[in-house]
């Protein structure tokens, strides 16, 4: 197995597939981490891969296993066998060992004005359902405490509309049925086209999966039936009565004909007005003896500002003097959605990070902000809170020990950007 695009793993290549296999199944099969409902750390993960007797390591595979553990462990998100339990976290989730129910009821806010859709597949592969959890993972209902997701459902949530989806098997055809409602069509047109992303961006890695969107009849007879007995109408041949001018459609179960307007809504429409997004604010933390960094850093995240996915500020931005400690920039760091850190001998000397950012890294676990360390040149960092935090470049080295600081620069920019485009969703689901 060789996977060019894969950050770490473009370093190597499998020739032993049971072998990354065998690694991954230790993870899955874990009695802790089965006891945890799928929740892991990387301690865990050394726990797991590190077999110890006479104070060495049993055998060249299961030292191979503990020497690539970040390469496997990003192998298990390439897969969406697991997902990190908020951005840049070091702890995961393996959806199939969820609970089979979530145990509260999700707030749908109104019934009777809900979009209820089923995709059908042709197959379904056991493990998709798993795989949509992991794909739609910053947009879970809940909070630090609680979160609306178990192996068989999950909540989702975009501002003020919300969506249920669950497995379900209809007609002796298996599918996903999802239930969406919200008084904002902004938020509700949102919602609804990123389930359709997040099912279309799982469809990339199996191209012959197909699948087919139906809507449950919500005549009066069919409301009083379990959604999966009621009767089912094929999008395709919705959109060929409304083209042939045909207002309603015949319910087969009770007889009597349905408005089609009733069965959809305008879940494929544009949304009203979608500039006025929140831009999610960066803020760059770095010593003044690091401008070279600084600047270079500046220039690889100019085309995430340009396409307004971040909005980027270093201290010299922020006032015209002081430090740390100044007002001013404590005012930014407090109203900052992302914090990045440029990770130095000189920072850390000068800067008790731990202490001066202490209520950040507590935000962090409440997912109010993303802390994202970026390393470089040596320095101690993992004796600092900054080890609890995914950190860039992916293998740890130091931006000036690269070999080629351009590409490594790039490969940081490539890293972000999917992150930042998840944090913002993140900050307009919990804004608007």
């Amino acid at each position: 197995m060789y996977y060019e695009k894969v950050d770490l793993l473009k370093n190597i290549i499998i020739l032993e597939n049971q072998w990354a296999t065998k690694a991954i199944y230790q993870v899955i099969e874990d009695t802790e981490i089965k006891n945890r409902n799928g929740y892991f750390k990387t301690e865990d993960l050394w726990r797991i891969w590190w077999s110890k007797k006479n104070d060495r390591i049993l055998g060249q595979n299961e030292g191979k296993h503990i020497r690539y553990l970040n390469e496997l462990k990003q192998l298990m998100e390439y897969y969406k066998l697991c997902y990190p339990i908020h951005i840049g976290s070091l702890e995961f989730i393996v959806p199939m060992l969820l609970p089979s129910e979530i145990g509260r009821e999700l707030p749908i806010m109104n019934h009777e004005d809900e979009v209820i859709f089923v995709y059908k597949f042709e197959y379904l592969p056991s493990a998709l359902f798993y795989q949509f959890i992991t794909e739609c993972n910053e947009l879970i209902d809940g909070d630090e405490d609680f979160k609306y997701v178990s192996s068989n459902e999950v909540g989702l949530r975009y501002g003020n509309a919300s969506a249920l989806a669950s497995k379900v098997t209809i007609g002796g055809n298996e599918g996903f049925l999802f239930q969406i409602d919200g008084n904002n069509v902004n938020d509700f047109i949102w919602l609804s086209s990123q389930i359709e992303k997040r099912l279309d961006n799982l469809k990339k890695g199996l191209p012959e999966l197909g699948r087919k969107k139906s809507f449950p009849c919500k005549c009066n007879f069919c409301r009083t039936q379990a959604i999966t007995e009621r009767s089912f109408f094929d999008e395709e041949d919705i959109e060929i009565y409304k083209e042939n001018g045909k207002k309603d459609i015949y319910c087969h179960k009770s007889r009597k004909f349905i408005e089609l307007e009733k069965l959809t809504k305008d879940i494929n429409g544009e949304t009203e007005d979608l500039t006025n997004l929140q831009i999610p604010k960066a803020i760059i933390l770095s010593d003044d003896s690091d401008k070279n960094f600084l600047e270079k850093f500046k220039t690889h995240m100019a085309l995430l500002v340009r396409e307004e996915l971040i909005e980027l500020w270093d201290e010299a931005s922020c006032i015209l003097a002081g430090d740390l400690k100044d007002e001013k920039f404590k005012a930014a760091l407090d109203s900052a959605d992302i914090i990045f850190i440029l990770a130095s001998s000189a920072l850390l000397a000068n800067h008790d990070i731990d202490k001066e950012l202490a209520d950040k890294f507590e935000r962090v676990e409440k997912e109010v902000v993303v802390i994202v360390p970026i390393i470089v040149s040596s320095c101690l960092w993992k004796a600092t809170k900054i080890q609890s935090i995914r950190v860039l470049p992916m293998d740890e080295t130091p931006i000036d020990k690269s070999s080629n600081q351009n590409e490594s620069w790039h490969e940081i920019s490539r890293q972000i950007r999917p992150q930042a485009e998840r944090i913002k969703t993140k900050v307009n689901a919990r804004r608007r």
